[in-house]
């Protein structure tokens, strides 16, 4: 393989013709002390003037000098709460209310007995039915996890669970825990009606920032975990993370490496992991597409795309490659050394141990706040999720006005599912990046459908696709969708429910309220001139997608 052009601790690096714009950016990283001035919570690293949610977002920098205390804390809390009669723990939660948990559950869990641990972030009526399949409600512990104490879909489970709790026990609260910001109105909720606690996290610290927090750290604790084996590799890493010299310090090298890599085109970001990192990536995804997909700019995240080969890939990617040196590589070497002699840019970063997933959230942190520097924009904030949660909240009332086109096609109509498809067709010749959005109940079965479909996109086309569970993606993915680069194309995936759930103290029901999302979503999609068809499934997921990439193939390989 051609020599690197970077050698750091576990990071190696070619770079191509992008060495040189990435080693210049290094050496002004350096020059303007932006490493020192971050740690000093410096604002004027992004801009000149004074910027809301910028000064007040950085806590996340003091979290890893904090995390022994914390953990300790927390542990002795959770310790001394524990139910003796918990069998479940169940997270309720969005974004980055519920990925880290997730995330550090996937990584950590071991064989020894402990409480089974879910993870509710659908809205879909049969996603809710079959957790409640899951679980015995009188012996499961609900964590309500909200950042601003208001999210939609949390409030939502909560009600749903609580009456099904209230049905089995005159103390309904000692089932409930909360995580939130001090003073919010899920806190004040919490104390109405007498959780078993409240654990209030850093109000200066953003939902996506906060893995090394209490939204991280509660819900494993409550699941039988030991969040202490991420104290050492994150002090180590920490250190590093520290040091003036740019070519010394890994936060500043991905980041020159991420931002300099998308200002030049290279935005299509594709992540690769060995088996053990496979559930990292979904927390690196909201990451990246959140605090940079914005004013038009951003790093497209690319995850869970299935590898084929080099000489397929658009030059539109830069590519990130996990490898555990104990397992097997995520890509073939030798793929990986086509990758480089094609000229696409490439950073591998060894990972021995599941431990180290504290280290590498908090490196990728301040490598998305060096990157949000070099592309110019606000890295804490998201200014376009409101915009799908307003026109959502119109779609509630019935005050959207949705035509049939809007409405949707019935993937089995093939003709139909032709001329909706052609739509999209010039985007996709021209380099445009596909998303697939499913406001679908999740299941193996549609996972391995969609990553079937992906491999058929990029091995034909060539093009990047990103795929994700509504209302879930809104969370993660929403943002760049709609303020990031606008060469993303759509294909909003609906169904017809088979069951409504009621949500309790509410008048409206779940299977209206994942509608309503789909719709507000859809409509902002089209406000910000996103090109977007939908369709209606029902069904087999195989058939479901076979019948998409079969049209896929057919219309856009048509001369």
């Amino acid at each position: 393989m051609m020599q690197p052009d970077v050698m750091m601790d576990s990071f190696i690096g070619w770079f191509g013709e992008f060495a040189g714009p990435i080693g210049d950016r290094l050496k002004e990283i350096e020059h303007h002390s932006v490493i020192e001035r971050i740690w000093q919570r410096d604002p004027t690293v992004w801009f000149s003037e004074p910027v809301d949610e910028l000064t007040d977002r950085l806590g996340w920098l003091s979290l890893p000098d904090e995390l022994s205390e914390r953990i300790r804390r927390l542990t002795e809390k959770v310790q001394h709460l524990r139910p003796s009669w918990l069998e479940h723990v169940v997270l309720m939660g969005m974004g980055g209310s519920s990925l880290a948990p997730e995330v550090f559950e996937k990584m950590f869990s071991g064989k020894h007995p402990r409480p089974s641990f879910d993870v509710l972030d659908s809205t879909h009526p049969e996603a809710v039915r079959r957790l409640e399949a899951r679980i015995q409600t009188d012996r499961t512990l609900f964590i309500v996890a909200s950042k601003s104490g208001t999210t939609l879909e949390t409030l939502s489970f909560f009600r749903y669970f609580w009456h099904r709790v209230y049905a089995k026990t005159k103390r309904p609260g000692e089932h409930f825990v909360a995580v939130t910001d001090p003073k919010t109105p899920l806190e004040t909720l919490a104390r109405e009606r007498s959780f078993l606690t409240v654990f209030q996290a850093p109000s200066d610290i953003g939902g996506r920032f906060s893995a090394l927090c209490e939204f991280g750290l509660v819900p494993i604790l409550f699941a039988g975990l030991d969040p202490g084996i991420l104290i050492d590799p994150l002090m180590e890493r920490v250190a590093q993370c520290r040091l003036p010299r740019s070519r010394e310090n890994p936060a500043a090298l991905l980041g020159a490496f991420i931002g300099e890599a998308a200002r030049r085109g290279r935005n299509r970001l594709t992540i690769w992991t060995p088996p053990s990192w496979r559930a990292f990536p979904s927390w690196l995804e909201q990451l990246l597409a959140e605090s940079t997909g914005k004013d038009g700019r951003g790093i497209i995240p690319v995850v869970d795309e299935p590898p084929v080969s080099p000489a397929c890939y658009r030059k539109d990617r830069a590519f990130v490659i996990y490898f555990d040196p104990g397992t097997e590589p995520p890509v073939n070497p030798r793929d990986v050394e086509q990758l480089v002699q094609l000229g696409h840019p490439v950073l591998q970063i060894s990972v021995p141990s599941p431990a180290r997933v504290g280290a590498e959230m908090f490196t990728w942190e301040l490598a998305v706040a060096i990157a949000g520097m070099v592309l110019g924009i606000h890295p804490f904030n998201q200014p376009d999720v409101q915009l799908a949660k307003a026109l959502a909240k119109q779609a509630m009332k019935g005050e959207l006005e949705m035509n049939d086109e809007v409405q949707g096609t019935f993937i089995q109509d093939t003709k139909v599912l032709n001329r909706v498809m052609s739509r999209l067709k010039e985007h996709i010749r021209k380099g445009a990046y596909l998303a697939i959005q499913m406001f679908l109940p999740p299941s193996r079965a549609i996972d391995e459908a969609v990553r079937k479909l992906r491999q058929k996109v990029v091995e034909t086309f060539g093009i990047a696709s990103t795929a994700g569970y509504g209302p879930r993606f809104l969370h993660s993915t929403g943002q760049l969708h709609k303020g990031g680069p606008a060469d993303g194309c759509f294909i909003q995936m609906i169904d017809e429910p088979r069951m409504n759930l009621a949500v309790p103290e509410t008048d409206y029901t779940f299977d209206k309220l994942i509608r309503a999302q789909a719709d507000g979503d859809r409509m902002a999609l089209e406000q910000r001139g996103r090109p977007v068809v939908r369709l209606i499934v029902n069904g087999d997921a195989h058939q479901i997608f076979g019948a998409l990439t079969r049209a896929m193939l057919e219309i856009w390989s048509e001369s």
